[in-house]
Order: C-alpha cells, then sequence, then structure tokens
C-alpha cells in the first residue's frame, strides 16, 4: 500500500480492502454479505464489493460500497442503416434455421441436419451482412467449394436461379448503400459497403502471444512445452 498514490479513490480503496473479505469464498464463510476482490470490474470499470449470494457488482448496480465513480466504456455496434455486419447471425434470426428438423443443402441436396454451415450468399469478407436473407444451409463440401465466391459467380456454377428473398433483400440493401437497386447481372459497388470488423485475434492463454510452444525431441517427435519452462535456462 505505501506504492499506492495518497488520492481520495485509494484511500477509499484502502478502507474497502480492510472492511471487506477479498473473496466469495470467505466472504460466505464469514457470514458476510459482501465482498471485494480488489480488482477492477469490467463492466463499470471501477473497484467495488460484491454481493456474495449472486456475485452483483456494487458499482455496476450502486446498492453496495465501491470506489470511484463508474467509467462509460465505448459501444461499438456492428449495425449500420439497420443492417446487422456481426461475424455471427444473431440469435433471432438463428432460431428459423432449426425450426425444421430437416435440413438439406442448398446446393447439393445432402442432408446435413446437426452439422450444418451457414454460409453467406454474399460473403461477408466483401461487405455482405448477417442477415436472415443472406444466408444458405450448405454441406461442408460445397461450402468449402463456393469460398468467396459472389452470387452470380456461385449460381451460375451449381446452375440454380438465386432466390426471390435474397434478390429483393439485396437489391434493397445495395441500393441502401450504393444509392442505386441492383439485379442480376448488374455491377455490385461492394467497395461502398461498410467494412466488416476484423475477428479479434486468439490467443491460446496456455501458449501466450509470441511464445515458441514446441520442441523436439532426439528421435524427431514433436512435443508441446509448458508455459513454466519457457525462460532461457531451459534447453
Amino acid at each position: 500500500m505505501q506504492d499506492l498514490p495518497d488520492t481520495p479513490l485509494m484511500r477509499k480503496r484502502a478502507k474497502l480492502r480492510k472492511a471487506y473479505e477479498p473473496s466469495r469464498h470467505l466472504a460466505a464463510l464469514a457470514g458476510e454479505e459482501l465482498y471485494f476482490p480488489d480488482a477492477f470490474c469490467p463492466s463499470c470499470g471501477t473497484w467495488a464489493t460484491y454481493r456474495v449470494s449472486d456475485g452483483a457488482c456494487g458499482g455496476c448496480t450502486r446498492k453496495s460500497p465501491f470506489a470511484g465513480a463508474r467509467v462509460k466504456k465505448r459501444s461499438t455496434s456492428n449495425t449500420c442503416k439497420g443492417y446487422y455486419f456481426g461475424r455471427n447471425i444473431r440469435s433471432k434470426d438463428g432460431r428459423k434455421f432449426y425450426e425444421t428438423d430437416q435440413h438439406f443443402c442448398a446446393c447439393c441436396g445432402l442432408n446435413v441436419t446437426g452439422r450444418i454451415n451457414l454460409d453467406h450468399i454474399f460473403p461477408y469478407t466483401a461487405g455482405g451482412p448477417s442477415e436472415y436473407w443472406n444466408f444458405q444451409i450448405l454441406c461442408t463440401g460445397c461450402n468449402r467449394e463456393k469460398g468467396e465466391m459472389l452470387p452470380d459467380e456461385w449460381f451460375s456454377k451449381i446452375g440454380r436461379p438465386m432466390p426471390d428473398l435474397f434478390l429483393s433483400e439485396f437489391s434493397k440493401f445495395h441500393e441502401a448503400f450504393c444509392g442505386v437497386p441492383w439485379s442480376p447481372g448488374d455491377p455490385i459497388l461492394y467497395e461502398k459497403f461498410p467494412a466488416p470488423k476484423a475477428p479479434k485475434r486468439q490467443v491460446d492463454k496456455k501458449i501466450g502471444r509470441g511464445a515458441d510452444p514446441t520442441r523436439v525431441t532426439p528421435d524427431g517427435k514433436l512435443i508441446l512445452t509448458p508455459a513454466k519452462y519457457w525462460h532461457k535456462a531451459y534447453k
């Protein structure tokens, strides 16, 4: 505590540390209603006490002691002009794909019940929205074959007409962002669509960022090195 600055926020934090147990388990054993883990709340961004019963943060609910004012976190929205551009399909649209008991590939007709692949008809990487009308069910092979093909190219390749729902809704979508409706054969001005957000980099906590988790044994087998041995002394 000597290293912390002498500010009202730190003094209030120190009082909370002395008054409450540091963990939910210890507070429950002591019969207390609140505990103070001495860590920032990821939602409101302040030090706060938590309820033992349900683990609710006092800074979020403002019904128990907390240090400092809540931090207004920036809210990022994946919606633009009423269209959703998130990477995953929204739950209300996802239910429509699971209302039926049988699912078949829109290309080859294979029964893919239980292992469906939801494919963006207009590719997500080109600015296609994650709306119900822009999805189709494909098997794994057809989904891999389609890749990032545009609708004209894909449906001409499989020899099938575009779904009526996709034609009508994509024309409205194209007009909303480009100013002109779209019909098959017309150029798609996808450079005017909102750029899809890049997915967050997935980092394995056991491996870490930038570390080399692999080692090779004398006989050539590849093994995984535990994180505790990632230091210069280990050979």
